[in-house]
Order: C-alpha cells, then sequence, then structure tokens
C-alpha cells in the first residue's frame, strides 16, 4: 500500500480495514484518525497546520539479495 509522510512527524498510510481502503494518519506514531475520503484527511492535516501538498510519498525501496 502507500505511503506518506510530512513535517512536524505525521506519515498517512493508504491501509485496508474492515475489507475497505482508507487512509491512517498519524503523527509521531499516535493514531488521529482513520479518513474514509481525502476530503477528511485534507481537514484533518489543516488542523495540524498542514495540507495536502505538504506529503511527500515514499516509494519502496528493491530489496537486495546475496
Amino acid at each position: 500500500m502507500s505511503r506518506w509522510v510530512a513535517r512536524r512527524g505525521w506519515d498517512v498510510e493508504l491501509i485496508r480495514l474492515d475489507g475497505r481502503e482508507v487512509l491512517r494518519a498519524r503523527q509521531f506514531g499516535s493514531l488521529h484518525a482513520y479518513c474514509a475520503t481525502v476530503r477528511e484527511l485534507e481537514v484533518l492535516l489543516r488542523r495540524g497546520g498542514l495540507t495536502l501538498a505538504d506529503l511527500i510519498e515514499v516509494l519502496p525501496t528493491a530489496r537486495r539479495t546475496a
């Protein structure tokens, strides 16, 4: 699944919860909310002084085999 990070310790992950995809928003590892829509996430981030543009996608790295 996808993951994004932002300043002030925020991270957002797209996860599957009870059979549906939701955005899990955490700050410094503490859960803030499960957001069903991007709009919900936008409102939550705004309360934390951020916007969607502050999120940076974390790309998976290829695993090296010996």
